[in-house]
């Protein structure tokens, strides 16, 4: 099995750790505005909607990448790209006051984004030295 199978699964579970310990954090935002000495619990509703959504996020990518035939598709990897910065566009528009889990979702979907829009530049890169050599051989 090659590095391009296990990255999409490895960055789900990056993604995963993340928001979970985003959970463990303290939320200064509600804090303020709770009784003085009430301790939050864990905020396991929303912590499980986010690791659900990391997971559908990754399906999609896993959908438009498709790594098992994936060769120096630059199309593929800058649609994905142009998706995962459309959605890091909502996911930012929403975090002002947000609590911790939801800033470790939009830190770890701007890596993502970074790694799709340098996966693109390196496969059009590939993809055109690729081309260049064939036409000068």
């Amino acid at each position: 099995m090659s590095w391009r199978h296990l990255l999409l699964p490895l960055t789900a579970i990056t993604g995963l750790a993340m928001v979970v310990w985003g959970g463990f954090l303290p939320d200064y935002w509600m804090l303020r505005h709770q009784p003085p000495g009430t301790e939050p619990a864990y905020p396991l509703q929303a912590v499980l909607t986010f690791c659900a959504l990391i997971l559908a996020e990754c399906l999609l990518l896993l959908a438009v990448l498709r790594p098992g035939s994936y060769c120096r598709s630059w199309g593929r990897a800058l649609c994905a790209s142009l998706l995962a910065l459309a959605l890091g566009g909502f996911w930012f528009s929403g975090f002002m006051h947000a609590p911790p889990y939801y800033g470790m979702h939009l830190q770890w979907w701007l890596l993502v984004c970074l790694g799709l829009v340098l996966l693109t530049l390196y496969s059009a890169g590939q993809s055109w030295w690729q081309r260049r050599n064939k036409v000068s051989a």
